[in-house]
């Protein structure tokens, strides 16, 4: 897989991760506290 997408390719796909895991991080500390009743909807 290296070798196929090079250098540059893993560091823009970790990104890529990176972003998404933060994305769900973010989503699923919301839903707790709107469960908790902290947030309003």
């Amino acid at each position: 897989f290296e070798h196929f997408v090079g250098d540059s390719g893993i560091k823009v796909v970790t990104r890529i991760f990176g972003v998404i895991l933060g994305a769900l991080a973010v989503q699923f500390v919301l839903s707790g506290l709107q469960a908790a009743g902290f947030a309003p909807g």
